[in-house]
C-alpha cells in the first residue's frame, strides 16, 4: 500500500496503511504513482541575506560600556 502525506511525500508499507486509516495521509493508487509532476525551472536566483557575524568584545570593551 502507498499513501501520500499532506506535505507531498510518498510513503509505503505499514506506515502508509496506518496513516491512511487515521486520516493523516490519503491512499494513492498505482495509476497515480506513475504520473510525474512537471517541475518548473526558473533562472532567477534568490538573494541570500547574510547576517553579520558576531564580533567578540574584549573585557576592556565590556567594562567601558558598563561605565
Amino acid at each position: 500500500m502507498r499513501a501520500i502525506l499532506k506535505s507531498g511525500k510518498i510513503i509505503n508499507g505499514r506506515l502508509a496503511e496506518i496513516f491512511a486509516s487515521r486520516g493523516i495521509a490519503r491512499e494513492i493508487k498505482e495509476e497515480e504513482v506513475t504520473e510525474v509532476k512537471d517541475i518548473e525551472v526558473t533562472d532567477e536566483t534568490k538573494e541570500v541575506i547574510e547576517k553579520p557575524k558576531r564580533v567578540r568584545r574584549t573585557k576592556e570593551q565590556i567594562n567601558a560600556d558598563k561605565k
